[in-house]
């Protein structure tokens, strides 16, 4: 009898840590997220725009986090402005993401410091497919909010001319 308690007890015990050892922590495995690399048309002067970026959502202690950098071209194929950014929030919903950054450097000197709200769209690939993003400026609070609902529009909306962006979700 006692050696049948004993069987059952070490059973027990085994189960119970064979079990923890598979349980993950809420923050393990990757977060969803967006990334891409997308050429624009900037139909103001005939020149285009090449966006890359990648956003991540929060997940467990892990803050949201990206990069986004974005290069003006005039019609001519020249470079005309650069600016790069710091991406803190981020709310992906089904095949859109948002995502408010820092503008932490404008080769322009006028934008660095200030936040800029960005919608991307997922429609297929190749990009050329249906993938848009759109984006406007804002305060750090009205970023924050308009990421955190997904409602806001942005200024402005383009369909992606070259490249693909993809809105990955679990």
């Amino acid at each position: 009898m006692r050696r049948k308690r004993t069987l059952v007890l070490t059973g027990v015990v085994l189960l119970v840590v064979a079990l923890s050892v598979q349980a993950k922590p809420e923050n393990a495995g990757p977060a969803e997220k967006a990334t891409g690399s997308i050429s624009i048309f900037e139909p103001y002067d005939d020149g285009h725009r090449e966006v890359s970026f990648n956003a991540h959502e929060a997940k467990g202690s892990r803050p949201a986090k990206g990069q986004m950098k974005d290069l003006v071209y005039d019609p001519d194929g020249n470079l005309r402005r650069t600016f790069e950014y710091d991406v803190e929030y981020v709310n992906v919903d089904g095949d859109t993401a948002y995502f408010g950054a820092q503008c932490t450097y404008d080769s322009a000197g006028t934008q660095t410091g200030k936040w800029l709200y960005v919608k991307v769209h997922d429609g297929g690939t190749p990009g050329r497919k249906g993938d848009h993003i759109g984006w406007k400026w804002g305060t750090e609070t009205e970023v924050s909010d308009w990421v955190a609902s997904g409602t806001e529009a942005p200024g402005w909306w383009r369909a992606a001319t070259d490249g693909n962006l993809v809105v990955h979700t679990k």
